[in-house]
């Protein structure tokens, strides 16, 4: 059974892994864990075979958990890097390929550049290269119009970006807040078309507002627009489990109860869901609610209308 390359999950103890159809396999005792974070080394390891890949999918999400190889060829391995990594060639090489990286993210930029300058101004737009999409943050807005990102760019930016290959590759970012989790897998693709679109839903959404919005129609469009966001959303690896079954739950009360749309709101980690609906449809609302509360046992709490918020009760300035 170790003779074979496997990606597996983790098992029931520290050396056992479980297989995709469910299958508990023991770890064969010469074997050790090599941990995530250095991709050269995951590399000659793998090829150098037989390995087994652990990864756990938490939530949406799917992390590296390691490697579990034979000892004696990840000693071997890690050794013969070290050797070559202290060299000065290895040195001139990494010097020469952050040259090229910089002189290719430079093209890039200002090829983005002038397809945004060639478009009519919006929204401020964030320049992105291929490693700026891995956003730990909320995606900003953009004016790069989706057709122009389908023909120019989609393409070149890949779907997915480990953590671990990406700080291989760039040794880091310049963001003081924020770091790179070499565990987890970035849906880098996902993460930069979505404010691409979103601004194209939002821009959309505002036309039918201010058309009225009276038809059926309208207002299923109104609503199609906020369900597209939040999977576009979700596609980022944002989002929650409680939120998803939330907007399940209002898109199959439908219509025919009131129920247009729904997506998630707010500035992050709050659980809020947005929902579009008639006038005096509260019933429904308490209903989606008391159904969620039944099935998770948490207790949501609904809202309706809005304040004047900070417009009425001003601002408060807060010094150290």
């Amino acid at each position: 059974m170790s003779t074979a390359n496997r990606v597996v999950s983790p098992g029931t103890d520290s050396r056992c892994v479980r297989t995709a159809d469910g299958q508990l396999l023991s770890v064969p005792p010469d074997w050790i864990l090599l941990p995530p974070g250095d991709a050269g080394l995951t590399r000659r390891v793998k090829a150098a075979g037989p390995t087994w890949a652990v990864q756990e999918k938490v939530g949406r999400r799917t992390f590296s958990r390691g490697v579990w190889a034979a000892g004696d060829v990840v000693d071997r391995i890690r050794r013969e890097l070290d050797v070559e990594r202290a060299t000065p060639e290895y040195a001139r090489k990494r010097e020469a390929a952050s040259r090229r990286r910089d002189n290719q993210q430079a093209e890039y930029v200002g090829t983005f550049r002038l397809a945004v300058l060639n478009e009519p101004p919006k929204l401020i737009v964030l320049l992105v290269s291929e490693i700026v999409p891995l956003l730990l943050q909320g995606p900003p807005k953009a004016n790069v119009p989706p057709p122009v990102w389908q023909r120019r760019f989609r393409d070149a930016v890949p779907e997915r970006l480990d953590g671990a290959a990406f700080l291989d590759r760039y040794q880091g970012t310049t963001d003081v807040v924020t770091a790179v989790d070499p565990a987890r897998s970035y849906a880098v693709r996902a993460a930069t078309e979505h404010p691409i679109y979103e601004h194209a839903r939002v821009m959309r959404f505002r036309d039918i507002l201010a058309g009225g919005a009276a038809s059926a129609d309208a207002r299923a469009e109104l609503g199609e627009l906020m369900f597209a966001s939040h999977a576009s959303y979700s596609a980022c690896g944002l989002g929650s489990d409680g939120t998803d079954r939330l907007v399940e739950l209002a898109r199959a009360a439908g219509p025919a109860a009131g129920i247009h749309g729904a997506k998630i709101t707010g500035g992050g980690s709050g659980g809020t869901v947005v929902v579009l609906a008639t006038a005096g449809r509260r019933a429904i609302i308490e209903a989606i609610a008391d159904r969620y509360r039944a099935e998770t046992g948490r207790q949501p709490t609904v809202f309706s209308n809005s304040s004047d918020g900070a417009r009425a009760a001003g601002l408060a300035r807060m010094t150290p």
